[in-house]
């Protein structure tokens, strides 16, 4: 499902695309928010700037914030790399690590106990962070479907999650 929202002054024009698709054709279907920017030169509008830029994004479509949050996450509402970019980021950086996972405080406050991936694992279950980013996403699909017009059917062969779910299970079995 793709939807995009084109804004014209004098001088750019502005457009955000906001997607969920398996554009790279890797078996994941993620949320993608990106902007188009345009520059008016000489009757012509050439390429002025593009991306995801929070930013320019809310500055020139805030009705489309809530988006923001779950790009590059999957279609679960799972960030990226869930485990190994959400606990680096834990142990670096507690604003990085807010936003990237969408905690709340309280929570970042449980999962920095944590002394091991295994165990950071299963407090985001315990948590129910886990369970919050379906439900965010799942509100963003609806959102998009009623944008685009379409129903979100998915076909995603993989998610942000499952391997490191299967793996601690493995993991665990062996010990």
């Amino acid at each position: 499902m793709k939807y995009t929202k084109t804004i014209t002054g004098s001088q750019y024009k502005t457009k955000v695309t906001i997607s969920l698709d398996d554009d790279c054709k890797n078996g994941y279907e993620t949320f993608s928010v990106t902007f188009d920017r345009r520059e008016k030169h000489d009757n012509k509008w050439i390429e002025h700037s593009c991306g995801c830029s929070p930013e320019i994004i809310s500055e020139y479509f805030p009705e489309f914030n809530d988006f923001l949050a779950l790009h590059i996450c999957d279609y679960k509402g799972i960030p990226l790399y869930p485990i190994e970019n959400g606990y680096y980021h834990l142990h670096r950086d507690k604003k990085v690590a807010i936003e990237y996972l969408r905690l709340q405080d309280n929570e970042y406050d449980e999962l920095l106990k944590c002394e091991n991936k295994t165990q950071y694992l299963m407090k985001l279950g315990e948590l129910k962070i886990v369970e919050r980013w379906k439900h965010e996403a799942d509100a963003a699909i609806q959102r998009l479907e009623k944008l685009t017009g379409e129903k979100f059917e998915s076909k995603a062969v993989k998610d942000h999650f499952s391997y490191y779910v299967a793996k601690t299970q493995i993991d665990q079995i062996k010990e």
